[in-house]
């Protein structure tokens, strides 16, 4: 989870933000598969954190819709 974190986060600061989003979901999705891992719900809060930071910068948020 912490490379794919790492390789996420370059992609980012290289504004290859589709590939840094899928990384995010790859530590996403293993942190969900495998909550036993140490500091998993730490790297799936911080995906979900830097995945609404690439929103945030190219503009999306506001197009978003919050549905309750």
């Amino acid at each position: 989870m912490a490379l794919r974190g790492n390789l996420a986060i370059i992609y980012t600061m290289d504004r290859k933000y589709g590939k840094a989003i899928y990384n995010y979901l790859d530590v996403i999705n293993l942190a969900k598969k495998h909550p036993n891992i140490d500091k998993a719900g730490v790297y799936e809060a911080k995906a979900y954190t830097f995945i609404g930071n690439i929103v945030y910068e190219l503009g999306l948020d506001k197009e978003a819709e919050v549905k309750t």
